[in-house]
C-alpha cells in the first residue's frame, strides 16, 4: 500500500510570499539579506528590491554594508536613477460626481457645456465605451450614449479638488511639477522606497478624496508619462527604458505626447507607423523630412529618450480667451465687442498673475472651419488693455473676414514675470538646453 507524506503547511503569514519578496526563488543573497535586516532591525521593503529586479550583484552591494546609514545611501544609490510618473484621479467626472451625486458612481457620466456648439470636456470610463471621448460635439455624445448623466463644468470644485490633492503630494515629495487640474511629475529622488511611498500616497488621496490615481514610474518624465497612461483606471505601472520600448514597439507614434495627427501622418508616408520603426529609421531620413530638431527629437521619443526636467515652477508662456459662437456671427460691431471683452479677461488675469508679454494674436476660426491666425509684437511687455485692445482689433480689421466667424479668441504671448521685465525683451533660454537636466526625477501626472 502506497504511503502519502503530506508536507507540513507553512505559517499562514508565510505562504505564497516567497514569489512577491525574493527577487527568485530559492536565492541565497535574498535570504542573507533578509537575515542581515531582521538581524539589525531594519524595516525596509523586499518588495521593491524585487519588483526591480536587483541582480545579486547589486543585493551584494546593498548588504555588504554593515553601517546603516551607509546601506540605505546605497541603496538610494540605486533609485538614483529612478523616475515616476502618478497619474492622481481627479478627473472632472469623478470630482463632479463625488462632490454633486455619489450615486453616479460606475455610471456612464459625461461632462459638457449646455450650448448648441457644446463639446465634452471629459467622460467616465463607463460612457467611453460608448465611444464618447474628449472634445467630441455634446450632441454626438448624447446620440452615443442617451443614457449617458450629463453634468455641466464645475471649475471651482475641480481647483478645489485638484488643490487637495496637489497637497498631499507635496507633503510627501518636495519636488512637484504640477501641469494641469489633474496631473502632475513627481521628483523621488532621496525616496528609500519610492513605490511603498507612492502607494501610501495613493491610499492617503483614496481615504481623502474617494479618488483613485494611476502610476507611472521610468526612468524619465517620458517613460513615466506613457507608464501611467497604460493602465487606467487605477494602473501601477514601473519600466525601464528598455522595457517601455519593448512594451510599446508596436503602438503607433501618436501615443506619444508632442507627436500629433499630422505628425504621424508625415511619418506614415515614411512607412514609419510604429514606435519601433521611427526608433529605429536612419537619423538622416528623420532630418530629411522634419528638420533637424524635430527629426531628431522624434527618434529619441521613439525610444523613450528624455532629459526634461521636474521642475516645481511651471513656466507660462502663453494665455489666451477665446470663445465659439452658439450661432455664426458675420456682425463686426459685434466682433468687434467679443474681442474687446475678451482682451479685457485676458488683461486682468496677466495682472493678477503679475504677467506680461510682447507677442498680440488673434484667432479666427469661420463656418466654414477655415482658421486663421494674426499676430503683432510689440517693443515692451505689457498687460495693458489699451494695447492688447487696441492691436487685437487692428489685426481683426485687417483680416475683416468675409464669412461669419464660428469661434473668435485673443492671445498674448512671450510672457515674463512683470517684476523681471525692464523695457527689454524678456530672455528666452533654448528649449533643447532647457530641457537637459538632473537624471534623478520622479514624475507624476494628476
Amino acid at each position: 500500500m502506497a504511503v502519502t507524506r503530506r508536507k507540513a503547511a507553512k505559517p499562514r503569514g508565510q505562504r505564497g510570499k516567497k514569489a512577491r519578496f525574493l527577487h527568485k526563488p530559492n536565492c541565497t543573497t535574498c535570504r542573507k539579506a533578509r537575515k542581515f535586516m531582521e538581524r539589525r532591525g531594519f524595516q525596509l521593503y523586499f518588495r521593491d528590491l524585487a519588483k526591480d529586479k536587483l541582480s545579486s550583484t547589486e543585493l551584494e552591494k546593498l548588504i555588504g554594508n554593515r553601517d546603516y546609514t551607509e546601506f540605505l545611501n546605497s541603496r538610494n544609490e540605486l533609485y538614483r536613477r529612478k523616475k515616476m510618473k502618478i497619474k492622481p484621479p481627479t478627473r472632472r467626472e469623478a470630482i463632479s460626481m463625488m462632490a454633486k451625486e455619489p450615486n453616479l458612481i460606475r455610471r456612464p457620466v459625461v461632462v459638457a457645456g449646455r450650448g448648441p456648439r457644446a463639446v465634452v470636456t471629459t467622460a467616465s470610463y463607463e460612457a467611453r465605451r460608448y465611444g464618447v471621448g474628449s472634445a467630441m460635439p455634446a450632441a454626438r455624445a448624447r446620440r452615443l450614449c442617451p443614457q449617458a448623466v450629463f453634468l455641466t463644468p464645475d471649475f471651482p470644485t475641480y481647483r478645489e479638488v485638484s488643490g487637495r490633492v496637489m497637497d498631499l503630494v507635496r507633503a510627501h515629495v518636495e519636488r512637484v511639477e504640477v501641469v494641469g487640474l489633474d496631473e502632475a511629475y513627481l521628483d523621488l529622488e532621496g525616496l528609500y522606497s519610492p513605490r511603498a511611498a507612492m502607494r501610501r500616497l495613493l491610499a492617503e488621496i483614496k481615504a481623502a478624496t474617494q479618488l483613485t490615481c494611476s502610476v507611472g514610474i521610468g526612468p524619465n518624465k517620458l517613460v513615466a508619462k506613457v507608464a501611467s497612461d497604460a493602465e487606467k483606471p487605477a494602473g501601477f505601472v514601473v519600466l525601464s527604458r528598455e522595457q517601455a520600448c519593448a512594451r510599446f514597439a508596436s503602438s503607433p507614434p501618436g501615443l506619444l505626447p508632442g507627436i500629433g495627427p499630422k505628425t504621424a501622418a508625415r511619418l506614415a508616408e515614411l512607412g514609419l507607423t510604429t514606435l519601433a520603426a521611427v526608433g529605429s529609421a536612419p537619423e538622416r531620413t528623420l532630418v530629411e523630412r522634419f528638420g533637424s530638431s524635430l527629426g531628431r527629437e522624434l527618434g529619441r521619443r521613439a525610444r523613450f529618450e528624455h532629459d526634461g526636467e521636474v521642475s516645481s515652477v511651471r513656466k507660462v508662456v502663453s494665455e489666451s480667451r477665446e470663445r465659439t459662437f452658439d450661432s455664426d456671427v458675420g456682425d463686426p460691431a459685434r466682433l468687434r465687442e467679443e474681442l474687446q471683452r475678451m482682451a479685457a479677461e485676458l488683461c486682468a488675469s496677466l495682472a493678477a498673475h503679475r504677467r506680461s508679454g510682447r507677442t498680440i494674436a488673434i484667432k479666427v476660426r469661420l463656418d466654414d472651419f477655415t482658421t486663421i491666425t494674426r499676430a503683432h509684437t510689440v517693443s515692451e511687455p505689457t498687460h495693458d488693455l489699451e494695447v492688447v485692445g487696441a492691436v487685437a482689433l487692428r489685426l481683426l480689421e485687417e483680416y475683416s473676414p468675409e464669412r461669419p466667424v464660428r469661434l473668435l479668441g485673443v492671445r498674448v504671448a512671450g510672457l515674463a514675470p512683470t517684476d523681471a521685465v525692464a523695457g527689454d525683451a524678456p530672455a528666452t533660454s533654448s528649449p533643447v538646453s532647457s530641457a537637459r537636466g538632473s537624471a534623478r526625477q520622479l514624475a507624476l501626472p494628476v
